[in-house]
């Protein structure tokens, strides 16, 4: 804006702060656009602020001289000499000429007019101020010094530390200038500065020092270059570090010493000095040092996030994306996240890969899960177990990630689902996995166990075929499939032979003359003395007295034979004893006591009357001898035909 000054990073048309700029000093105009003020020229004054243009610069008036740029006054004109512009053209005037000869200039002049000598006196020299008795030529004051009226010396008077006076002939100590700005003055009485300021220093307008020592009364001045500015030597001004630096330190020399913007900032003002003034650089780009732009481009100071990375606000550097997640295009503030059915499994990946046969990927996947022991898939793409297949019934799968099954179970084991061998055993997944059970037979890559045909059982585990299968024992019955062990004995009046593998309790009658317990295997022939007239009986029935069981399995008694007894359970009639005999019509007799004695003077054997006894012995009832030997009882009874024994007594005859 006219009026004001702004350097570099000014962020206000109107700044007030040295650091960006500010109102247009005394002695100098500014006009729109400008960096730095521009002093008003020689012959001029500007005593007020905020100067907008050249014409706000005013003539120094007459009597008064300004010969030097961007003052706020001008000065009188000395005695001697007269201030006056020698053209209309020219505005104001800018060094006092010499009183030309003939005149007199006296300090009373108030237009600084050239007076004509007066009448009777002359003039022939130029510069003076009055007809002095005894005055030849005047001396103008010299440079560095200003002379009031009346001096002898031109020394007397030296202008101050902090200004310079080049011009001859000043009277006024308002003579003695500032010190040129980006200059210093050390010394009084000085017509030039005494040289540049020193670089890393400013030096404003009246220093007296080249750095940092300013002395103003009791107060040391500091003007060392600030912060967020650089000062090269003869600098009047703080000069602003450029966008793209954030300058801490102060007394910096030159640009190059403007501290870049720290990585993953961005610095878009000049003078910047403080780390909260670098805001972070927009996501999906990378700040190296130096940046002005939170989305630089120029790889120098920085670039878009490439694919395969990461870039959050305020990145120095890309970030690869972890293993899981990728990213399929530049300027990616963050990464994916790897989705179903695909892997990510290296870092910086741009494109996931579709999940391998075998394997499952959920979200996120870097590494593909494989299918667990005991289940396969041929599959792609692929998201969750649930893919996996359980290997089917008959084979095994005993590989992780398998793409098929592996081969089929060996015989003596059952393959239902989910096999991880050959030879499985059941789990809590799986459990109608094992060896082929009790009962039943596996040949290999059986999809079930075979139970064992009717009438058969295997009390072990294991079989291969049906040839593992055993017949049903003797004695018992297996009257379904599969069986362990029988189903139980045969029943009683039944048998059940061996090796024929009885599928009822019910296999063959027992027959007439035997008899057949519960779980008999054959049918028992009754034993001696007994029989058994029906079939199915599980006992038999001992023999009743009078008859004889001679043949069991005949099934009936025979009544006992004539000369015979047969007491209960008799198998052969028992012959009478001898001496004794029965009729021959007459059987059935049940015990001993029932035969008949021999009758007298005959004998008896076997049950039979054998005939009569020898001539010359006595044959006294119930003999068994031909020739019976035996005590004579007495004479009565053998001549009576009673009972007696042996031969007859001398004197007596049968």
């Amino acid at each position: 804006m006219p009026g004001f000054y702004c350097l570099e990073g000014a962020q206000s048309a109107t700044p007030m702060s040295t650091a960006s700029g500010g109102i247009c000093p005394v002695g100098h105009y500014c006009a729109e656009g400008s960096s730095v003020p521009s002093p008003c020229p020689a012959g001029s004054y500007q005593n007020q602020a905020g100067g907008k243009g050249k014409d706000d610069c005013k003539p120094c008036p007459l009597g008064w001289f300004q010969d030097l740029p961007g003052q706020k006054e001008c000065n009188p004109c000395p005695p001697g000499f007269h201030c006056q512009s020698l053209s209309s053209s020219t505005r104001g005037v800018s060094s006092p000429q010499p009183c030309p000869a003939g005149y007199i200039c006296p300090r009373e002049s108030p237009d600084s007019q050239p007076l004509p000598c007066p009448k009777g006196s002359y003039n022939p020299n130029q510069g003076l101020t009055a007809t002095i008795e005894g005055t030849v030529q005047p001396v103008l004051c010299p440079v560095g010094y200003y002379c009031p009226a009346g001096l002898i010396l031109g020394l007397e008077f030296p202008c101050p530390p902090g200004t310079v006076q080049s011009q001859l002939g000043a009277s006024s100590p308002d003579a003695c200038l500032p010190c040129p700005a980006g200059t210093f003055c050390t010394q009084s009485g000085l017509s030039q500065p005494t040289g540049l300021c020193e670089a890393g220093y400013y030096c404003p307008a009246g220093s007296t020092s080249p750095n940092s020592t300013e002395y103003q009364g009791n107060s040391t001045l500091s003007h060392l270059c600030p912060s967020g500015h650089y000062c090269p030597s003869g600098t009047g001004y703080p000069l602003p570090c450029p966008v793209g630096s954030l300058s801490i330190s102060g007394g910096l020399k030159g640009p190059d010493e403007c501290r870049p913007c720290p990585p993953g900032s961005f610095c878009d003002s000049p003078a910047l000095i403080d780390l909260s003034d670098a805001l972070p650089c927009q996501a999906g780009y990378v700040c190296l040092g130096g940046s002005s732009s939170p989305t630089p481009s120029d790889d120098s100071h920085g670039y878009l996030c490439p694919a395969g990375h990461s870039c959050p606000l305020g990145s120095a550097s890309e970030v690869p994306c972890e293993p899981g997640t990728y990213s399929p295009a530049p300027g990616a503030a963050k990464c994916m996240i790897c989705p179903k059915g695909t892997m990510c499994s290296s870092s910086a990946t741009q494109e996931p890969s579709t999940c391998p046969a075998g394997h499952f990927c959920p979200v996120g996947t870097a590494l593909p899960q494989p299918c667990p022991l005991g289940t396969f898939s041929n599959q792609t793409g692929a998201h969750a177990v649930s893919v996996c297949t359980p290997c089917p019934s008959g084979v095994y799968c005993d590989s992780y990630g398998a793409l098929m099954p592996q081969g089929q179970c060996l015989e003596g084991y059952f393959c239902q689902s989910g096999a991880v061998e050959p030879t499985p055993q059941g789990s809590e997944i799986f459990p109608k996995n094992g060896p082929c059970p009790v009962g039943h037979y596996c040949p290999r890559g059986c999809l079930s166990p075979v139970p064992c045909p009717l009438g058969s059982i295997r009390n072990t585990t294991g079989g291969v075929s049906m040839e593992s299968c055993s017949a049903c024992p003797a004695g018992h019955y297996c009257s379904t499939e599969g069986l362990a062990g029988p189903s139980g004995p045969c029943a009683a009046g039944f048998y059940c032979p061996f090796d024929f593998s009885s599928t009822t309790p019910y296999a063959f009658l027992c027959p007439r003359g035997h008899y057949c317990p519960e779980g008999s295997a054959l049918a028992l022939p009754c034993p001696t003395g007994e029989y058994q007239p029906n079939p199915g009986s599980d006992n038999c029935i001992p023999c009743r007295p009078g008859y004889y069981c001679e043949e069991a399995v005949v099934g009936e008694p025979w009544p006992c034979p004539p000369h015979s007894f047969c007491p209960a359970g008799t198998m052969v009639p028992q012959p009478c004893p001898n001496g004794t005999y029965t009729h021959s019509h007459q059987g059935g007799l049940q015990e001993e006591k029932e035969c008949l004695p021999c009758p007298p003077g005959k004998f008896c054997r076997a049950g039979r009357i054998q005939g009569v006894c020898a001539a010359g012995y006595i044959c006294v009832s119930g003999s068994a001898d031909f020739t019976p030997q035996g005590p004579l009882s007495n004479l009565t009874w053998c001549q009576w035909g009673v009972q007696c024994a042996g031969p007859c007594p001398p004197g007596t005859n049968n």
